[in-house]
């Protein structure tokens, strides 16, 4: 509605004419190419000068985690119980909101046994558990059960 208003002083014939001419021109024998050809000018042209992800993405944001967070901890009892150890490190957490079952714990047994048997998939190469370091059991229990 504000467009057509101040488009008004041109007169209604005038803007019809306006538009009739640009879209016959667009999708003409040669509008078709010259409309593809200013799409792909103005991509390049908007690849080139946008700016850079690093420039803009501050990647150093985890300083903003607190220290008592559960991946602060895990990240400090890893480096305190693997200090050489390079690699990516993967936590696998048993979880009930019940507490877990016996089955639950057996499950976490098989697993831990199946990931330091010769079977483990071969990226594998310590595994800490309650299983393997039982005096690491304080340290990866919840000690009210709760995560």
């Amino acid at each position: 509605m504000q467009v057509a208003a101040r488009l008004d002083f041109l007169g209604e014939g005038m803007v019809t004419r306006l538009l009739h001419a640009l879209t016959d021109s667009a999708v003409g024998k040669r509008g078709k190419f010259v409309t593809i050809a200013i799409w792909l000018i103005v991509a390049v042209v908007l690849v080139v000068t946008a700016p850079k992800l690093a420039d803009i993405y501050d990647n150093t944001s985890t300083q903003n985690i607190p220290s008592d967070a559960n991946s602060q901890v895990a990240q400090r009892l890893l480096l305190e119980k693997f200090p050489g150890s390079r690699g990516i490190p993967a936590i696998i957490v048993f979880y009930d909101e019940k507490g877990l079952s016996a089955e639950d714990k057996a499950t976490a047994k098989k697993t831990s046994d199946w990931l330091t048997s010769s079977q483990k998939p071969t990226s594998v190469d310590k595994v800490l558990s309650i299983f393997t370091v039982p005096q690491a059991a304080s340290q990866l229990i919840s000690q009210d059960g709760k995560p």
